[in-house]
């Protein structure tokens, strides 16, 4: 009995931030919260990056500026410049 009421409190304390999660996954990519549900869809945004620049649900997180711009990253120790 002890053993599942633990599991269960568990449980939810899990599903609640993995759900949270997972409709910010979907608005990087544009998409609304609700194609969560469709699992293998899931599947297929795994491996996809998100849109680049300022989307409906707001900034870019990882800060690219948009479809038109070149924002490569120099490597580390060297400057273009030199």
């Amino acid at each position: 009995m002890g053993f599942n009421l633990l599991y269960n409190i568990y449980s939810f304390a899990v599903l609640i931030p993995s759900i949270a999660v997972g409709v910010r996954r979907m608005h990087d990519v544009n998409k609304s919260g609700w194609f969560l549900l469709i699992p293998i869809y899931n599947l297929i945004l795994a491996f996809t990056d998100g849109t680049p620049g300022e989307n409906a649900y707001g900034q870019d997180p990882k800060g690219r500026q948009g479809f038109g711009a070149m924002d490569y990253e120099k490597p580390l120790g060297v400057d273009p410049n030199s």
